[in-house]
């Protein structure tokens, strides 16, 4: 079964009372959010305390709003984009701009998804550039090939038109591509 029919069971869950589906929810997208934000964000323990941020803020909106949210996936990704800009806001720290000297991917369920090594390679030195292009450019790419997002998918999360989104991730890899060369 997939994630999306998977959330909507769980949303009907919540609707109907059952307040420990939630944890289902958590457990559906916690690792997606945690890799999402660990991007994002300077540290370890900074993208942990966000995480937990993003599904206490989803679970008081579901309670206030009486669950009307149809795309959860899409919800929590904005709310993770919200307190990572919160997070910025409040303590006034560049966001990460040299990718090439900080920590490796620790959640090596990313090498279950690529299976031949230069693929590895290549997305490790892409990544590694990532600091480098600015900050849309940056949440599109991982979107979309770390997390597996769809053009559509992105389009929804980022605000943006799906014409747009395609044209974001374009200028995106194709900078990623000139910095890779260098």
């Amino acid at each position: 079964m997939s994630n999306r029919k998977k959330e909507k069971i769980i949303l009907l869950r919540i609707k109907a009372g059952q307040k420990d589906a939630f944890v289902d929810l958590y457990d559906l997208y916690s690792k997606a959010i945690y890799r999402y934000v660990y991007f994002k964000v300077p540290t370890k323990e900074t993208a942990e305390d966000i995480t937990s941020d993003v599904f206490m803020k989803s679970w008081e909106y579901i309670n206030k709003h009486n669950n009307s949210i149809k795309n959860f996936q899409a919800f929590v990704y904005q709310v993770a984009r919200n307190l990572i800009a919160d997070f910025y806001k409040k303590n006034r720290e560049m966001p990460l701009n040299d990718y090439e000297n900080t920590r490796i991917i620790e959640d090596h369920s990313l090498t279950e998804k690529i299976e031949n090594i230069s693929d590895w390679q290549i997305l490790d030195t892409y990544l590694r550039k990532l600091g480098k292009i600015n900050g849309k450019w940056q949440e599109v790419v991982i979107l979309k090939h770390i997390e597996g997002f769809s053009t559509k998918e992105i389009a929804k999360i980022v605000n943006e038109s799906h014409s747009n989104t395609r044209v974001l991730i374009h200028r995106a890899m194709e900078k990623l591509k000139e910095l890779a060369e260098d």
